[in-house]
């Protein structure tokens, strides 16, 4: 954890992590098209989908369980 006057900057750590962060999201992808890897205008794109919701599956009991009750 950075703290001011403590501990030393480290930016480049800092937006591998943050990359690294965004690559794991599900709903975040990288334009690619639109990035550009290479040289001092290096960027990277990134869209946010549309969050999805799960479905909760409601599952049956098993006869065993009900038998117990």
């Amino acid at each position: 954890k950075y703290k001011e006057g403590v501990t030393q900057p480290d930016p480049k750590t800092w937006k591998a992590n943050f990359r690294c962060a965004m690559n794991s999201l599900p709903d975040i992808e990288e334009v690619k098209d639109k990035s550009v890897n290479k040289g001092c205008g290096a960027v990277r794109v990134y869209r946010m989908l549309p969050a999805v919701t799960k479905k909760k599956v409601k599952r049956s009991r098993s006869r065993d369980s009900r038998k117990r009750k």
